[in-house]
């Protein structure tokens, strides 16, 4: 896919509905800028050690060389882990009743190994997510060498990242997941993958119809926001602390 380079970064990240139809003056900024809300420090942490790992383009650039290759295998490591958790907690699925102490840890234990997975499974796609956004940030530089326009990129999505993980942090809390495997699969397939699908689906459009192409960078990194949001929920229910957890193998 051919695309503008014409039009400045600015404007490829401008999310239409969240431009202000007023100008504010600098002291309301440096107000805005005092009262802006944070991210936790640990979520603040794991996106940087995603954004670290995106930028190398070590997972996907392999075997993605396009765009469009990119955004595909992000949707593909979503449809993976939908069928894990069907497996784990589909409809048809039931595990035996525990006949004694041993098999009743074993099922804790693969229970909380489960968990575990799904939320080292969102981290690894969130890295994907922004390994998309990095790259087609960086097609627009025609100035810099690969590595230099990649780190520019980071430094443009990093606010974007951060910010947007901000927000999460004042919508209003709801209960706790359950350390089982039934709850995370459930949460999982109601609420976490199909609203990352619908995103992904967003990313696609803007990338193939858009008038700036670079929109999609900007939706894919709200996207990564979401699953690093949403592995803290569910490690948390697990009691993990050592996400995010990639594995390049």
């Amino acid at each position: 896919m051919s695309q503008s380079r014409s039009a400045p970064r600015s404007v490829l990240f401008r999310r239409v509905h969240d431009v202000d139809e007023h100008q504010d003056t600098g002291e309301d900024d440096a107000e805005d800028l005092d009262d802006e809300p944070q991210a936790p420090a640990h979520l603040r942490d794991a996106a940087e050690q995603l954004l670290a790992h995106a930028r190398t383009g070590r997972r996907r650039s392999r075997s993605a060389r396009t765009d469009q290759e990119r955004l595909i295998g992000v949707l593909q490591l979503l449809g993976q882990l939908n069928d894990q958790r069907l497996d784990a907690g589909g409809l048809f699925t039931s595990d035996p009743e525990p006949r004694d102490e041993a098999e009743r840890r074993d099922l804790a234990d693969s229970e909380r190994a489960f968990i575990i997975h799904c939320a080292e499974q969102l981290a690894v796609i969130a890295s994907a997510a922004l390994e998309f956004a990095i790259e087609l940030t960086a097609s627009f530089d025609d100035h810099s060498t690969p590595t230099q326009a990649r780190d520019d990129a980071v430094d443009e999505l990093r606010a974007e990242l951060l910010s947007e993980l901000a927000i999460h942090t004042l919508r209003p809390a709801m209960d706790p997941l359950q350390p089982r495997k039934r709850d995370v699969a459930e949460h999982l397939g109601l609420i976490v993958l199909p609203s990352a699908a619908l995103d992904i689906a967003d990313a696609a459009h803007e990338l193939t119809q858009h008038r700036f192409p670079g929109q999609a960078a900007i939706t894919t990194t709200y996207l990564a926001a979401q699953l690093i949001s949403a592995a803290d929920e569910i490690a948390a229910a697990a009691n993990y602390h050592h996400w995010p957890a990639l594995d390049d193998a």
